[in-house]
Order: C-alpha cells, then sequence, then structure tokens
C-alpha cells in the first residue's frame, strides 16, 4: 500500500542520512536497538538489540526492510556506556 512505501523510503533516506553524518563526526560503532513492543517482531532483530556493530558492518543494512522500526546509536568514545 502507498503509505507503507512512503514509511519505507522515507525510513531508507533518513537511515542513509544519519550513518552518513555518523561518518562525518567520525562515529565507528553503533549500537543496535530493537523498538518493542510490536505485533510480529524479528527474532534476529531482537537478538541484536544492545550490541555493538561497526558501522561498516552490513547487519545496518537490515535497518531498511519492511516494517522494521529498530535504530542505531551512536557509541560516542569517551562518552557512551559500552558493555561489550
Amino acid at each position: 500500500n502507498a503509505a507503507l512505501t512512503a514509511y519505507q523510503e522515507t525510513k531508507a533516506l533518513f537511515n542513509k542520512g544519519t550513518m552518513q553524518r555518523f561518518a562525518h563526526e567520525n562515529v565507528q560503532r553503533g549500537i543496535w536497538h530493537h523498538m518493542d513492543p510490536q505485533l510480529n517482531p524479528r527474532e534476529e532483530h531482537q537478538e541484536l538489540g544492545g550490541k555493538v556493530f561497526d558501522l561498516s558492518d552490513p547487519v545496518w543494512n537490515e535497518l531498511d526492510l519492511p516494517n522494521c522500526h529498530c535504530y542505531c546509536e551512536p557509541v560516542i568514545e569517551g562518552r557512551t556506556a559500552v558493555s561489550e
């Protein structure tokens, strides 16, 4: 439907812009956050919740999947508490 397509396209552009901004600010890693509750959450996305990945990791491409509401929190070295 048109509303879902518009949402997905907007989210994909937002994610691309966010990752470009992180690169511009020399952010190297991000924390995956799964948005709960959802009607049909992806188990693999729930398992990624709270994990840290390099921003070059292909896992971030998952953010553009249909109906994904997860997001990336930048790891600011010396400022972001990270448990690895």
